[in-house]
């Protein structure tokens, strides 16, 4: 399913309760014109199995990007990522929430998505919107992926991941990953986190501050393999603070 809007006004908004098999992305909603500062908005009610992105949601313009898998929408790990939302405005507007229902990926060497089971992104220095992503599902990454959950802006906005649903990350090198470029980052979780290297990463720099807490511990709890499970870090001088 594609929607493409070139335009300079309208919004885009899917909602799809069928099942999807692609043999690219599941959906794919681009809004590609910078002037145009209407939200895209995407939600899957039913599984969706494709061979990159199961949900693409892109923006170029100022509008919100918003992305919601409900409780039956799960995202096989057939494909690169199970959601991807990227802003690209060189503005200062489009804030980005992701909120995932079902899970993504599954159990088991060749299950889980290649690359990242969410990747939500800011990429412009210039634009300082948020970056929000709730996790209610299992997240499962292959061998050589990169990500369980990044959320990251290159702007001022803050970055938040919230996962307090008592679910499984199990990603090969990152669990979670929130980076700012100088606004606010927060993780809250009651996750099962296994990683390769890295449990949970916080970043920041300028005045913003890092928060990590880890609420509950679920199985195993916070994991990473190969260094910390745990690394929240400033380059300036806001606060960093870990705790539950």
């Amino acid at each position: 399913l594609q929607a493409i809007h070139s335009g300079t006004a309208g919004s885009i908004n899917i909602e799809t309760n069928g099942t999807i098999t692609a043999g690219d992305d599941g959906i794919k909603a681009n809004s590609t014109n910078a002037a145009n500062s209407s939200n895209v908005t995407v939600k899957s009610n039913n599984t969706i199995d494709a061979t990159d992105r199961g949900i693409e949601a892109t923006s170029a313009g100022a509008g919100a990007i918003a992305v919601t898998t409900g409780a039956a929408g799960v995202i096989t790990g057939k494909g690169n990522y199970g959601i991807f939302a990227q802003n690209t405005l060189a503005g200062n507007s489009g804030a980005i929430t992701v909120t995932q229902g079902a899970n993504i990926g599954a159990t088991g060497a060749g299950n889980g998505v290649a690359v990242a089971g969410i990747w939500a992104e800011v990429t412009q220095a210039t634009n300082n919107a948020a970056v929000n992503v709730i996790s209610n599902g299992d997240i499962y990454v292959d061998a050589g992926g990169t990500h369980g959950i990044f959320a990251g802006t290159a702007g001022l906005g803050n970055v938040t991941v919230t996962a307090l649903s008592a679910k499984t990350i199990d990603p090969a090198n990152c669990g979670i990953e929130a980076k700012g470029a100088g606004g606010n980052v927060q993780i809250d979780t009651t996750d099962e986190v296994i990683a390769d290297l890295t449990g949970l990463k916080a970043t920041t720099s300028g005045t913003g501050t890092v928060k990590v807490y880890v609420k509950a511990n679920t199985g195993t709890g916070i994991t990473g393999t190969a260094t910390n499970g745990i690394e929240a870090a400033t380059t300036g001088t806001g606060n960093v603070s870990v705790g539950d």
